[in-house]
């Protein structure tokens, strides 16, 4: 069995762990600061995912971590995305 250590507990390491440990190895996760500490970047309830992106490759990435978000809410019962509406405005360049 491969064992792996990630370093940082924030978004991108879970996600690489979960990654790892599914595909069979014994995955140990160090992080710094206490659970549910305010200090992340993902840390707050005004995080937002969007599928605005002029570039088809960013709205293909989007549509796949919505889809993998839905099988995780699925796996653990609980809801984590929620959906609002969003209007952006930019600057109309002169």
């Amino acid at each position: 069995m491969t064992r792996v250590a990630v370093v940082g507990a924030g978004v991108v390491g879970c996600a690489a762990a979960r990654a790892l440990a599914e595909r069979g190895a014994e995955v140990t996760v160090y992080e710094q600061f206490e659970l549910h500490h305010d200090r992340g970047s993902s840390h707050g309830r005004s995080r937002i995912v969007r599928r605005a992106y002029p570039e088809t490759e960013w709205v293909r990435l989007a549509d796949e971590s919505f889809a993998e978000w839905a099988r995780l809410e699925e796996e653990t019962g609980r809801t984590l995305v929620e959906r609002h509406g969003l209007v952006e405005l930019p600057r109309r360049r002169s």
